[in-house]
């Protein structure tokens, strides 16, 4: 089983007082407007899933305490195989996945820590900005706990 991945690699600034691998899925069909990552627009050759699983382990391995996955299925992914990755993956790390969607499968939320939603709206911002229109939440026994003023506060 293959997967859209642009890139993968370790970010400080995605997830307060985490180390976190990123795993950027390629092919979004969401397309926001003012979108930063419009190379993540293109389709790109699929990476396997035992080589995803191996790059995150490494990172792991090196200290990384959480997995954020940019996408979702509005990547071009199948909801039954992007649950297989989440399986897989939160075996691992905890996960939080950068969705640009409004709602979620609830079937997805047993694999998850921490989930985003919302698109990047040009001019409200990303998470700590007082106008945006995306929300973090903590997936807690199944349903989502609203942290994005927690979290983002005076960043």
């Amino acid at each position: 089983m293959t997967f859209p991945v642009y890139k993968i690699g370790v970010t400080f600034s995605e997830m307060p007082k985490h180390v976190s691998v990123y795993l950027q899925l390629a092919d979004c069909q969401i397309r926001c407007s003012g979108c930063h990552s419009k190379e993540l627009w293109q389709p790109t050759k699929g990476i396997y899933l035992s080589e995803i699983k191996e790059k995150i382990l490494n990172y792991k391995d090196m200290g990384s305490n959480m997995l954020i996955i940019f996408g979702d299925t509005n990547n071009n992914i199948e909801l039954k195989d992007f649950k297989v990755l989440l399986k897989e993956l939160s075996d691992i790390l905890p996960i939080c996945v950068f969705s640009g969607s409004y709602g979620y499968n609830k079937e997805l939320l047993k694999y998850i820590s921490y989930l985003k939603l919302g698109p990047y709206e040009d001019g409200k911002g990303g998470l700590n900005s007082e106008n945006t229109n995306q929300t973090m939440y903590k997936v807690e026994n199944n349903k989502l706990v609203d942290v994005t003023k927690e979290l983002f506060k005076g960043r």
